[in-house]
């Protein structure tokens, strides 16, 4: 099966410090990816140069057999990659409807005044928009203001942001941090669905929640790819053990 993504010796640096070093992988259609890995290990600007936030030093970055590296975020998002953002940051004084309307409505190229107005071709936009309300559970608080949910439901919003844009990939940064056990088992749900139309890339610290939906895991330590694997294989393997407790055999 040909991957949706292809990254090949990406490396990332910030002056004299290397927080990604030559990391490859391929990400198969249709998956789960998750890639974990301890405080520092260079998850976060992995994910930052994978969708166009920072511009790697060295490398490639091929989505749907297009050569993006040096893409910047929007036109990333133009082509098909979603990436989820605090929502309290962006949208806190709006209503959930008008915020999932708004990101939308970017995939038209239109912007915040689109949203206050009743132009019917707007239609497409709000009609997205009500949909992912549907998706997310989010319908009952659809005309309260985003900075006023609960964080559980304020991040499955961030996600519902994320796919405004119906992406072939997806980038989900910590969806369940600081959640209780029955939104976590929500998000958990709503993934597996997301998969079922769009890849999935997720930096994800919940251990059950990785083990349990990953099609495969990359680790990383120190900016390095440790291994790469399906959950057991990762579950099972020494390295991976060893680098959680700070050393690597």
């Amino acid at each position: 099966m040909t991957a949706i993504l292809e990254v090949r010796g990406l490396t990332v640096k910030f002056g004299d410090f290397v927080a990604v070093r030559d990391v490859s992988f391929d990400l198969a259609p249709g998956s789960i990816h998750s890639i974990i890995g301890p405080n520092g290990a260079g998850k976060t600007t992995l994910f930052n140069a994978l969708t166009g936030r920072v511009m790697p030093t060295a490398g490639s970055v091929t989505f749907a057999g297009r050569d993006i590296t040096r893409l910047p975020m929007h036109r990333r998002t133009v082509l098909g990659i979603g990436r989820s953002f605090q929502v309290t940051s962006l949208f806190a004084a709006m209503t959930v409807r008008q915020s999932l309307a708004l990101a939308c409505q970017r995939k038209l190229g239109l912007g915040l005044l689109g949203i206050l107005s009743r132009d019917r071709s707007l239609a497409p936009a709000a009609a997205r928009a009500d949909e992912l309300l549907a998706f997310l559970g989010l319908g009952d608080v659809a005309e309260r203001k985003s900075g006023e949910l609960s964080h559980g439901q304020q991040r499955r919003l961030e996600i519902g942001l994320a796919l405004a844009a119906r992406p072939q990939v997806v980038f989900l940064d910590e969806p369940t941090a600081g959640m209780g056990i029955d939104d976590i088992d929500a998000v958990r749900r709503l993934i597996r669905e997301i998969a079922r139309t769009c890849t999935v890339v997720l930096i994800e610290h919940n251990m059950a929640i990785v083990m349990g939906i990953s099609d495969t895991i990359t680790v990383m330590f120190q900016g390095e790819v440790l291994v790469e694997g399906p959950p057991d294989a990762i579950r099972a393997d020494r390295r991976v053990q060893m680098a959680y407790l700070g050393e690597v055999a």
